[in-house]
């Protein structure tokens, strides 16, 4: 069985005719927009759709060219074109029709110090700037795509279907661009190119008819089925009261019609939504709710604060446990101090009130003409402890909360080399030292969110 091909993926028929005219330019070229590229074991197929996994699975080394101009064209073929080189350089040429990874790492091991020997740039050094780089080249991919869009002279309103849907297009290659940039999270990503795939795309082919060969048929059995019932027209069940036989072909319907949703992203290129989609589509979609949540709403609202924070604190406890797991004490005490941290402001965003007594005892104080936000762990214990949110400490004859506070804080700030040499210049943060700060932090958090105004 030969191995299955790099593809090079194209949006438009103008960015798959300039990457065959560079591809063309490569040793081994072929009139049939293939080329083999000598002692590599590669092969390139240029094709302006995406290949469906029904077609020929996932192919290896899939590049996406999304320009619909001349100019990005050009550069994003030759870019594509050349990663995907660089990535198959270290595979050995072909054997028996397949290219196989090299089973001698040996020399691979030894090349970074290698390198250093020489003066050059070590494995890590070149893979760095490699990452940099393509982080770069998705950003300005991006503000390219931008201003063609800004270029449009027509609003998106008016322009004709197949316009507004070349303009969806692009604007879901900007969405995947600032994902693969690091300005967009996969959340934000998959919210966004739904939007502009479903919503418009979508939406526009099944208002224009595009779906009623498979669509009309299994409508017009539930219409025959609701008339033989005595509903009349325009008349229906709600959602699930209707007979056993009627919710089989809602059903059907429902189906077939999540089938077209699935076929528009594939078409799309939008390959892993798509395959979320059908294996988990609870998950995506609270995926696409909770980005959405963050696009739309107000960043410094109150509840949105809330509820943002209850969200940091969580996650910074799940990041404390695993590195306390993987025996990483710094990193966990690190995440510890974020967790009380955040537990913290948030009680100061429930209890505005207590803020507001509490702050009585230092008026002379700079910090406390800063928005809370602005406050370190330092204020926020401060104003915990005089608002009485940290307990007695009647529960236990150790130090009271607010010392544990002030611990885990303190601890957190070795983080600080030049703080660690002045306080524990002999002393590290052990296992040992990360279960007395979880225990406190337990208890802390007990207080905090149990505190009753």
């Amino acid at each position: 069985m030969s191995e299955r091909l790099p593809t090079l993926r194209v949006a438009s028929a103008r960015g798959a005719s300039c990457v065959a005219a560079f591809v063309a330019g490569l040793p081994g070229a072929s009139e049939s927009q293939r080329v083999e590229v000598p002692g590599l074991g590669v092969a390139f197929v240029l094709r302006e759709r995406p290949l469906s996994p029904s077609q020929q699975g996932d192919p290896v080394g899939s590049i996406f060219i999304p320009a619909e101009s001349t100019e990005i064209a050009e550069r994003e073929a030759e870019r594509a074109v050349g990663e995907a080189l660089q990535r198959y350089k270290t595979r050995e040429p072909v054997q028996d029709g397949r290219a196989k990874e090299s089973e001698d790492r040996s020399d691979q091991a030894e090349e970074p110090k290698d390198l250093a020997a020489r003066g050059g740039p070590t494995t890590d050094e070149i893979e760095a700037v490699r990452h940099l780089e393509s982080r770069s080249a998705a950003f300005d991919l991006a503000r390219q795509l931008l201003r063609e869009i800004e270029a449009e002279p027509r609003s998106f309103s008016e322009a004709p279907r197949e316009e507004r849907e070349q303009r969806a297009t692009l604007n879901i290659w900007i969405a995947r661009a600032l994902r693969d940039a690091n300005v967009l999270s996969q959340a934000e990503y998959v919210h966004k190119a739904s939007f502009w795939a479903l919503t418009v795309i979508h939406h526009n082919r099944f208002m224009a008819g595009d779906y009623d060969a498979t669509l009309e048929p299994i409508s017009q059995e539930i219409a025959e089925f609701e008339a033989e019932h005595g509903l009349a027209s325009g008349e229906t069940w709600q959602r699930g009261e209707g007979p056993p036989e009627l919710q089989a072909l809602e059903r059907r319907w429902e189906t077939a019609f999540k089938a077209t949703e699935i076929s528009v992203l594939r078409d799309l290129a939008l390959d892993d939504i798509a395959t979320k989609r059908e294996s988990d589509p609870a998950g995506i979609g609270r995926l696409a709710r909770r980005a959405a949540v963050r696009l739309s709403t107000n960043p410094s609202g109150p509840k949105n604060c809330e509820q943002r924070l209850e969200e940091l604190a969580t996650r910074y406890l799940l990041d404390a446990t695993l590195a306390e797991k993987a025996g990483a004490y710094y990193a966990a005490a690190a995440m510890m101090g974020a967790a009380l941290e955040a537990l913290l402001l948030l009680r100061c965003f429930q209890d505005p009130e207590g803020v507001h007594l509490a702050l009585e005892y230092f008026l002379d104080e700079k910090w406390t003409k800063q928005r809370l936000t602005r406050w370190t762990l330092d204020n926020l214990i401060c104003v915990a402890g005089a608002a009485g949110w940290l307990g007695s400490g009647d529960t236990t004859d150790a130090l009271p909360p607010e010392c544990w506070a002030r611990l885990v804080k303190n601890k957190r700030n070795l983080l600080h080399a030049g703080k660690h040499l002045e306080e524990l210049p002999a002393k590290v943060i052990d296992e040992e030292t990360t279960k007395d700060l979880r225990a406190m932090l337990v208890l802390l958090r007990s207080a905090i969110s149990h505190f009753q105004s």
